[in-house]
């Protein structure tokens, strides 16, 4: 799996992560109901689905974000890299 965009909304969080085998949205809007859960798009978006990732599916997620290299970014990325290992 390879990261082909990555991105932070200012909605609270919610971070955008595009990859050659899908797309994530991670819902850290302000005030959701919702939080740390995945998307197939911005999660308030009509037609996003809540995804439920396979365990394969989060260790290439991981993997992925391990080799990306933003630093713009890179503090974000530690920190997620962290805390989807705490949850797998």
């Amino acid at each position: 799996m390879k990261i082909t965009k990555f991105d932070a909304y200012k909605d609270g969080g919610t971070i955008e992560i595009r990859t050659d085998e899908g797309d994530f949205f991670i819902d850290h809007r302000l005030g959701t109901t919702t939080d740390g859960e995945f998307f197939d798009q911005y999660p308030s978006n009509i037609s996003a689905k809540k995804l439920t990732p396979s365990k394969e599916t989060m260790d290439g997620i991981i993997k992925a974000l391990e080799g990306y290299q933003d630093v713009f970014y890179i503090k974000m990325v530690s920190h997620l890299i962290e805390t989807l290992k705490a949850d797998a």
